[in-house]
């Protein structure tokens, strides 16, 4: 019988993070991300383990994992080649590490009161003047799904796997959706673990 590769390993396992994170025990879901730490995670894995531990608040293993390949070199000496979700991850860990210098090109300058960025190379900024991500930006990008699910659960709660039927995805892209689209605010959540429910608010 075929044993399962170090990778499957790692994926199943951070799937199992994803899975209680989803369920909301996050002290579970941290001891995972600990436990998971203390091995080599792939770089195939990278992302998503650096994802999993920003989620439950510990950027510094993120940024741990996430730094050889973003700040290491080929053989060559040549920087390797990074993906732009390792540059994100990396960045983000960085930025909750209080690290801003490492994470972005970007120095501030104060002048009789007021500011400006300098950047050492171009980089595009979008500013948002909130903690939760814009209404209309998540509407933008899962307008198809909340047009589904308002016509599906107008004025009821409704649970994940009822979600996914209604939008014809599987339950993990559907939890997905459903977490953008409630931090932005259009969507209500009550209960916790297997009794989560969602409410479309009003005017949504």
């Amino acid at each position: 019988m075929n044993s399962i590769s170090v990778p499957d390993k790692t994926a199943k396992a951070i799937n199992e993070i994803f899975d209680q994170i989803t369920c909301g025990d996050i002290n579970q879901a941290r001891a995972l991300v600990l436990e998971l730490s203390k091995k080599r995670v792939p770089r195939q894995h990278a992302v998503r383990f650096a994802s999993a531990a920003i989620s439950v608040r510990i950027p510094e293993l993120a940024y741990r994992c996430i730094h050889p390949f973003v700040r290491g070199r080929a053989r060559s000496g040549r920087p390797l080649d990074t993906t732009k979700d390792e540059r994100i991850y990396f960045a983000s860990a960085a930025l909750d590490l209080g690290a801003f210098k490492e994470a972005l090109p970007l120095q501030i300058e104060e002048q009789a009161g007021r500011y400006r960025l300098l950047c050492s190379r171009p980089v595009t900024l979008r500013i948002w003047l909130k903690d939760t991500v814009p209404e209309e930006a998540v509407k933008g990008r899962h307008s198809a799904a909340l047009r589904q699910l308002t016509s599906a659960f107008k004025d009821r709660e409704f649970q994940a796997t009822e979600a996914a039927q209604a939008l014809g995805a599987n339950k993990r892209t559907t939890l997905r959706i459903l977490n953008e689209v409630l931090a932005s605010g259009v969507l209500e959540k009550v209960g916790l673990g297997r009794n989560t429910r969602y409410m479309i608010k009003a005017g949504a």
